[in-house]
């Protein structure tokens, strides 16, 4: 939602600093969720203006269209839909232009200008995002340095430039900085879920791992659904095991990892990653038929899909599993520690995924 008034600001800044540290009372559930209800609500009105304006502009009531075009312009605007809200603009703008006698429709025009100028607003801060996601060449570390900074000047309220300058002050070994504008990023929009996600990512590259799974446990407590949090979720815990290596650990790794496992929407590629991380910790809980069939899950995405074949991550992946299945070939009776895993350190490296947000 845009243009939020300095008390809704302040409601949602304390809302969002009790969600990060579980304090999930309803108040500030409802807090958080107020923004994405009322983008429904807008979207709703927005939709009812534009049937309305169809039906006047069909009977031939022409002041009456270009005004409910302009009802629907403004609440598509509201509910941060702007290409809806272009569309509906010109559609008034074609009704006004179309009066031979426009000197009955003048008062709509000061209205239609000041619709357009706030369009022009929100189509410039797209402009920034598309740019942003068009001008990489690869993932969001590969954004242009001087662009982005010049882009944060610009646009500093935009949580996707914040989240670019995350990633690329992570590239270069900034951990704090790139903490700073991943919070940043969430606090700007924290009913958006994307944010959350990233955050909890920033704090796995940072080696925070137990941060990270606790702001995406809370993160997910409002918003149970969302892939990107349940598949950092998973990694994060999977993390947090390998360093504490107790069986608890590894008990709540599992669980997160096959409920990460589970979600329709994640591709081949992330389910593979998810598979072999649930292997190795079968594996430490001694649960060695459970690692073997993960283990074949993986061999089974890794030939059915043969694009995957073709990347680095993946082709050290697939030379390593002949290496791991005869590590737990070899456990049978002689069970190993807890603390043993099944795949090699540059494996756990290869296959960390990585969060897509834009």
């Amino acid at each position: 939602m845009r243009a939020l008034d300095p008390d809704t600001r302040a409601d949602l800044d304390r809302a969002t600093t009790n969600a990060s540290r579980g304090i999930l009372e309803a108040e500030c559930q409802e807090v958080l969720r107020r923004p994405y209800e009322a983008a429904l609500a807008y979207l709703g009105a927005a939709l009812e203006f534009k049937a309305a304006a169809e039906v006047s502009a069909a009977t031939g009531s022409a002041p009456g269209a270009a005004e409910k075009y302009l009802d629907a312009a403004q609440s598509f605007l509201n509910a941060d839909s702007w290409i809806e809200a272009d569309r509906c603009l010109r559609s008034a703008v074609d009704v006004i232009e179309g009066q031979k006698e426009g000197g009955r429709l003048a008062h709509l025009r000061n209205r239609t200008a000041e619709i357009k100028r706030e369009l022009r607003a929100v189509i410039q801060e797209e402009t920034a995002i598309r740019r942003v996601i068009q001008g990489r060449t690869g993932g969001l570390d590969q954004v242009d340095p001087k662009f982005l900074e010049e882009s944060l000047g610009r646009f500093p309220g935009l949580p996707l430039l914040h989240y670019c300058a995350a990633i690329h002050a992570l590239e270069r070994g900034e951990r704090e900085l790139a903490f700073e504008h991943a919070e940043l990023a969430r606090r700007l929009h924290p009913w958006d879920a994307r944010w959350w996600a990233g955050l909890a990512y920033v704090l796995l590259q940072s080696k925070r791992p137990d941060e990270g799974l606790r702001l995406a446990g809370h993160a997910l407590e409002l918003f149970p659904t969302d892939p990107r949090l349940r598949t950092i979720a998973g990694v994060l815990a999977y993390d947090c095991a390998r360093h504490h290596r107790t069986p608890a650990a590894h008990e709540s790794a599992r669980h997160r990892l096959d409920e990460a496992i589970k979600q329709e929407t994640i591709d081949s590629g992330e389910r593979l990653r998810l598979l072999m991380m649930r292997a190795d910790t079968e594996y430490r809980l001694r649960n060695f038929a459970q690692a073997g069939k993960s283990m074949e899950q993986a061999q089974l995405l890794l030939d059915q899909d043969p694009t995957l074949a073709r990347t680095p991550t993946f082709r050290v992946l697939r030379a390593q599993l002949p290496v791991a299945r005869r590590r737990l070939a070899r456990a049978g009776s002689h069970a190993p520690r807890t603390e043993a895993g099944l795949l090699s350190a540059d494996v756990i490296a290869a296959i960390r995924p990585r969060v897509r947000i834009a």
